[in-house]
């Protein structure tokens, strides 16, 4: 069942590329991210460079990724996530995913999605926007769906027999071992 639900994740996530903007300075995601305090996985892809992300200046928040480091760290190795996807004439490589979910609205999938990109220092995640890498126009995410737990109604992309709170951190780890570990992640 677990290689029928790894199928569904991927042909979801290959098929909802979405991008991130700014309405004035603040961060927006497009019409079809996820509602608030949903849980689900997320990816992040990136038309940057592997040169380009191994001599990024990092943002400078205190638990912000340090994605030079770990792109220089992880680059060369034959378990790196390799994944690719096109976005019109433009190849974006998928370099990070996580988790996000819970039963409070400020740390759901959506939320977890504007932290990766904010520069602050709520909770270690790459900062995007304090990095030198912080041409949203590079960037790329994709997410799917998950109920919370048994008590969640709400209609999730995945099958209602599976939930966060029961194999949310399951479903990551084995979907990192299907794909190769993206190049951001460090756990």
């Amino acid at each position: 069942m677990l290689s029928t639900i790894m199928t569904e994740i991927d042909r979801i996530r290959e098929t909802r590329l979405l991008q991130v903007g700014l309405n004035g300075n603040k961060l927006s995601l497009c019409s079809q991210a996820p509602p608030r305090n949903i849980s689900g996985f997320y990816f992040l892809y990136t038309s940057y460079s592997l040169d380009e992300i191994q001599s990024c200046t990092p943002s400078p928040t205190t638990k912000a990724v340090e994605m030079n480091r770990l792109a220089s760290l992880h680059a060369h190795y034959a378990h790196t996530c390799e994944v690719k996807v096109m976005d019109g004439n433009e190849e974006f490589w998928l370099v990070y995913n996580g988790i996000g979910g819970s039963s409070s609205p400020e740390y759901g999938l959506r939320e977890r999605l504007l932290q990766e990109f904010r520069a602050v220092d709520e909770t270690g995640s790459l900062a995007i926007r304090g990095s030198s890498l912080n041409d949203l126009s590079k960037w790329r995410y994709s997410f799917v769906t998950i109920k919370y737990d048994r008590q969640d109604s709400r209609s999730c992309d995945l099958p209602n027999n599976w939930y966060y709170l029961d194999y949310g951190k399951e479903i990551e780890r084995v979907w990192r071992l299907k794909n190769g570990w993206p190049l951001l992640c460090r756990h």
